[in-house]
Formats: structure tokens, sequence, C-alpha cells
């Protein structure tokens, strides 16, 4: 598989090999957008790598899209597998996945740089990645956005904290508004993740910050989230009204920590599509 590859399942048997299903096989490859390897190094000099996909056909500068992963501790490939970057990518953006540092798959010492830099240096390689495409003339400057989930979500919250922030608008799914409160079931069910990860989670928690919070935001949370419990939306949301922030909110019914089936989708991938257009200035 890879970026304008979904991938195709075989069964091995007897000695023969038979293809059986090819995933998403109605969509022509020629349809998907390339992905590209995205070297570059942070402002404290570490060496960083992140992955970079690019609507088919386009020239630059182009709108682009800051999209960090999840976990944090996993890592991101040529091939999301949500498949974000490619519907995004239709749409005419250009579409940054980051191996932030913390990230896994690329060495101890580059995995264990992330401790306790929630929200700063594990902040900074974002913002040093999408610095380095607007250096190379494929990103806009004047049309940039974050848009994550879970950790990525709290990313994105981070990022509207900062001062001069470099995003117009930030997305935030299941995200993390306040470290202190964070007690994801995968804690209780990962005997590593709560003895030996957790304490290495600190750091900067937006709820604490929101007096810097200038740029629009679309803000989505499932009601049944298990790991990010709702509640890091909800107080964060209640803060941004009080303060009435340019923000949207949805909250989908019965839904998990993450949107698996379409008509959770169809949720928020409409107001997703309008918030881009509408407040990102796309």
């Amino acid at each position: 598989s890879g970026p304008q590859d979904l991938g195709t399942w075989y069964l091995v048997k007897d000695g023969k090999v038979a293809p059986v299903i090819t995933a998403n096989s109605e969509i022509p490859k020629e349809a998907l957008s390339p992905a590209k390897v995205l070297e570059y190094k942070a402002r404290d000099g570490m060496d960083l790598v992140g992955y970079v996909s690019i609507p088919r056909d386009a020239e630059g500068p182009l709108p682009a899209i800051a999209m960090p992963h999840g976990g944090p501790w996993v890592r991101d490939t040529l091939v999301d597998p949500a498949r974000w970057d490619q519907m995004l990518a239709n749409q005419g953006y250009v579409v940054f996945r980051p191996n932030y540092r913390g990230s896994l798959g690329l060495g101890k010492d580059y995995w264990m740089a992330g401790d306790n830099k929630w929200g700063y240096e594990m902040q900074d390689d974002v913002e040093d990645g999408m610095q380095a495409l607007v250096d190379q003339g494929i990103a806009d400057p004047d049309k940039l956005a974050i848009f994550g989930w879970s950790y990525g979500g709290y990313s994105a919250m981070a990022a509207s904290t900062r001062e001069n922030p470099m995003f117009n608008c930030m997305v935030a799914g299941a995200g993390v508004s306040d470290i202190s409160r964070l007690r994801g079931g995968g804690f209780a069910g990962n005997r590593f993740l709560r003895e030996f990860q957790k304490p290495t989670i600190s750091g900067k928690s937006a709820i604490n910050h929101m007096e810097n919070v200038t740029k629009p935001m679309l803000i989505v949370h499932g009601d049944y989230d298990a790991i990010v419990p709702v509640d890091q939306s909800r107080r964060f949301v209640d803060r941004l009204e009080a303060m009435n922030a340019d923000f949207q909110y949805i909250e989908i019914e019965d839904m998990g920590h993450s949107p698996f089936e379409l008509h959770q989708n169809m949720q928020w991938y409409p107001a997703l599509f309008e918030f881009f257009d509408t407040k990102c200035g796309f």
C-alpha cells in the first residue's frame, strides 16, 4: 500500500496467493494525491521528519493544514490510516503530518525528547515543519490551519493559546484542554502507560491560557469518549463562550473516542469544510 494505493488483502493457502479485496477499489489511483517525506530541523536544531500530501496538478503556494497525529506515542507514515490527508488534499489543501518529538519508530532519543514537552517543544515541531513548507513555496503563509484528533486535538487547542499564532484557525477533535485532568482509559488498562509513560506527561494546558485565544475554532467530541472524556472539550467551550470567542462546537451523541461510522462523520464533515472556507480564508 501507499499514498495512492489503499491496500490489497491476499489469501495464502496451499502455497498459492490470491487477492481477496482491494480497499476502495472504486477510487482510481490517479484521483489520489501523492505524499512525500519532509526532513526538517526544529528551531532548537533537532532533526525531524514528516509527510506532506500535495493536491494533484496544483502549484504552490497553497492553503495548508498541519495535522499532528494522536497518541502521542505512535508515528505517522506515508499512508494516513484515517485517510483524512486524501480527503483534504482533494479539496485543494496541502496536508502536513509531522512526526513531532515523542513519536515512536524513529529511535529512543526521538521518542524520549517529547517527555514533559507538551505544548512547548512538541508544539514548536509542528510549526517548524509548516514554516519549512512556507520557505519551500509549498504552503501559503497567509492560509495556514491546524487540525488534529486526540493528542492532535490537544495540539490544536495549544496552538490557539500561543502568542502570535501561526495558524488562521484551529480544529480540535477529542482534544485535551487540561493535562492535569487527563485520566484516559488507556492508562487504566495498560501498565506500561500508567507506570512509565504517564509521568512524562506535562506541559501547557490550553485551558490555563485562554486569554491568548484570538482565532476561530471548531471543536468536535463524542459524548461517550472513554479515552479523553468529553468534559475536556465542554470546559474549554464554556470558557470560549464566556469570552465571546469565535467558535463552533459539535458534540456527537453515542460516539466514543473516534468517528468510525459514516453517520458520525456526516455530523461534522460538512461543518469542517465550511469552517475552512469561511473562517480560515481558504
